[in-house]
This record gives structure tokens, sequence and C-alpha cells, in this order.
């Protein structure tokens, strides 16, 4: 645990990290969900083919079906601690900008700008200030910085 308490550290993310890792963990279910899919569709029935029909006893789609099932169940278990995860960062990035909206808003309009791709007219919509209000934050803020 460090100095501030908080849970590993995710304070010290900034929003771009944040973003990053949602889409990451969002790509890790995805590719779960895929694998899920393709284990399901090996339990489908195939075509039949009339030159290869002979009598069969065995319960081929059972087996497959049953097998399926415990591909599924490891599957599920990665993927439900990806959602919770998933959840807590969407939380704590829609926490951030909400916190960045009251308190700090240049590293917001830098993220909204440059990473979201918002002009300055849809900057200036969300965060509820006049027209050209965050672009002269934005321009008085780099004129401070580079002295």
């Amino acid at each position: 645990m460090n100095k501030e308490g908080d849970n590993m550290g995710e304070n010290t993310l900034s929003l771009k990290e944040i973003r990053n890792n949602i889409i990451r963990i969002n790509n890790n279910i995805e590719n779960y969900c895929g694998l899920k899919k393709i284990e399901f569709e090996k339990t489908q029935p195939k075509a039949i083919m009339f030159d290869k029909l002979k009598v069969d006893v065995s319960h081929v789609n059972y087996d497959l079906f049953i097998k399926y099932v415990i591909k599924s169940n490891k599957y599920d278990d990665k993927i439900i601690p990806l959602e919770k995860e998933l959840l807590q960062y969407q939380t704590l990035f829609i926490n951030e900008i909400e916190r960045m909206k009251r308190y700090d808003e240049v590293p917001l309009i830098e993220f909204l700008k440059y990473e979201a791709g918002l002009s300055w007219n849809e900057i200036d919509n969300f965060l509820c200030s006049a027209s050209g209000t965050s672009k002269k934050k934005w321009n008085r803020y780099k004129s401070i910085e580079n002295k």
C-alpha cells in the first residue's frame, strides 16, 4: 500500500493511461468472448455427408457440449474479473473527468482536445463555458509554461 492509502496507485494514472487500460481490458474481454463463441460453434450440428453416412450409437454432440461447458466456465472465470476491473476503470475515468471539470480544467482541456479530438467549441460546451474560454485558458497555460 502506498502513502496515500489508495488501492494500486490508481489515483496517479492520467486520463490517457486510464483510457488505455479500458481499451486493453475491452480487447481481452472480446478475445475471450470470441474464443467462447468458437467453442460453442463446435457443438452445433454439421451438415450431413451422405457418402460417409453410417449408423453410430455414440452421442458425439453430447460429448462436444460437455467439453464446451467446461471450456466456457474457464473462459467465464477469466471474463468476470476482467469485467469487474473494466467497471472500476470506467468509474475512475468518469470520477476523474468530473473532478477535473470542477477543479483542474487545463489537463482536462488537454485530454479533450488532443486525445478525444474535440473542437474548442465542443470543449466549451462540455465545460459549460462561454465560447472561446477553453482556448484562452489553454493559451494562457502554455504561455506560462513556456516562460
